[in-house]
């Protein structure tokens, strides 16, 4: 296999040259926003996918991202439970009116 990096660090500290170049920016923060509407997307409402996830995060990066993940994500599920409940709501509402 020819691969163009040898190493994930290697891989890294040539897209961290490419953003810093290009004036972008990514912090720890930023990424982790990212992941959780992203486990927030491929998840909702199935718990146990959520939750496979969450395990497999823990293996690779340890037990205190894993909970950090897991406890942004419980208020963002919390968050997107409330949205779909308004939103049906709305529609249920909007039927009785019509």
């Amino acid at each position: 296999m020819n691969d163009l990096f040898t190493s994930h660090e290697e891989a890294r500290e040539e897209r961290a040259a490419i953003m810093a170049d290009s004036g972008l920016t990514a912090t720890a923060d930023d990424l982790h926003r990212c992941e959780v509407s992203s486990v927030i997307r491929r998840c909702f409402p199935d718990g146990n996918k959520a939750a496979e996830y969450f395990a497999l995060v823990e293996k690779k990066r340890g037990k205190e991202p894993a909970d950090r993940l897991r406890d942004d994500c419980r208020v963002e599920w919390k968050r997107e439970i409330e949205t779909r409940k308004a939103i049906r709501n709305k529609v249920d509402g909007d039927k009785v009116n019509k």
